[in-house]
């Protein structure tokens, strides 16, 4: 695996779309050569480095996104979300599995465009932000619909709203949480 830097060039040179000689490719190319020689000379480090300095800080953000992942209720979404249609006044099984099926295709559609934003000019963290405004605004309207349903009576406007905050809470996690944290 060591010394492939024509390999490294041919990927350079594929992946930027330019010429061999093109000075973005020789740069970049001898920026990648100068960070491996660098490591080379690196000593090995401690397990206890993680714990200090700004590694510290690192480690401290990727461990809190990994705890708001999982405080946003997206489990309990995907679990409970045949019970929620059906609380919501779609009772018969074609109707449910057909809402659950849309639900999962809806965060298939829009895990692959979070693919594509996230390495935009939007980012990371603004891919966040937005998808946790999406996410909260989709909760209010499903507590504010679900308290307004009678379930004595068929399906009314309150229980298709109900049913897209669902799919709008699926974008807003896929957009935002998923791919960030």
């Amino acid at each position: 695996m060591r010394d492939r830097m024509d390999d490294v060039k041919r990927t350079l040179v594929r992946l930027r779309d330019l010429p061999e000689d093109d000075p973005v490719i020789t740069t970049e190319l001898e920026e990648i050569h100068q960070a491996i020689l660098e490591e080379r000379l690196r000593q090995s480090t401690k397990f206890t480095e993680l714990f200090a300095g700004p590694n510290l800080h690192r480690l401290s953000i990727g461990i809190m996104l990994q705890v708001f992942q999982q405080w946003t209720g997206t489990n309990a979404i995907n679990y409970y979300a045949p019970d929620i249609f059906r609380s919501i006044g779609l009772d018969s099984s074609e109707t449910d599995i057909l809402a659950t099926g849309v639900y999962g295709a809806v965060k298939v559609v829009f895990v692959m465009i979070s693919f594509f934003m996230i390495d935009t000019e939007l980012g990371r963290r603004r891919t966040l932000m937005i998808g946790a405004v999406i996410m909260m605004t989709a909760f209010y309207i499903l507590g504010a619909m679900i308290s307004k349903i009678d379930l004595g009576k068929p399906v009314g406007a309150e229980g298709y709203v109900a049913m897209v905050s669902i799919y709008l809470f699926a974008v807003g996690f896929e957009v935002g949480e998923l791919y960030v944290a």
